[in-house]
């Protein structure tokens, strides 16, 4: 199972290793969504392959209303997010009786600079309170502003964290 690229840690104890974020920039999206108006319009069968959920920070949604503008005729096929994918192939559940009962899910970079136009910054404080369990997508390079931020707002130090990438890659 996927449970060696997982590290089961408390947010005190944290340590944080930056990995390989891939970037896209405004400019490839508007290329992207140009190129495959352009190409639909020729005729071809274009498929636009992305994994997990497209529209779960996976810009779905914006794809999508670009093809609308372009009155491009368009399907989704919606696969599993890797919010709920990844934990579960590691053996780690996000809803457990007694433990957690609801699961919230975030973008740690949203309201970076040139990251998610309009993107509010989530409410770190509020979630340092929230009941159930705290999912944190995008979120390596904030992560020790994020918990910094969640342990002044009251977030227990001791609290369990399960810090992963990679979730379903072979080691």
């Amino acid at each position: 199972n996927g449970a060696n690229a997982w590290e089961m840690v408390t947010v005190q104890d944290y340590i944080y290793n930056a990995w390989p974020v891939i970037d896209a920039t405004f400019r490839y999206s508007i290329f992207l969504y140009g190129a495959l108006a352009a190409h639909a319009r020729a005729g071809r069968l274009v498929v636009r392959l992305k994994g997990g959920d497209p529209f779960l920070f996976g810009r779905g949604g914006e794809e999508g209303a670009a093809l609308a503008r372009a009155r491009v005729p368009f399907e989704v096929v919606p696969g599993v997010s890797s919010a709920l994918a990844a934990p579960a192939y590691a053996g780690i559940p996000l809803t457990h009786r007694g433990l957690s009962s609801s699961v919230t899910i975030v973008a740690g970079r949203a309201g970076r600079a040139g990251r998610g136009a309009g993107a509010e910054e989530p409410d770190w404080e509020l979630l340092a309170h929230a009941a159930g369990t705290l999912v944190i997508l995008m979120g390596a390079r904030a992560f020790p502003r994020i918990a910094a931020r969640q342990l002044r707002a009251g977030l227990a130090p001791a609290t369990p964290l399960a810090a992963g990438r990679r979730g379903t890659w072979p080691r």
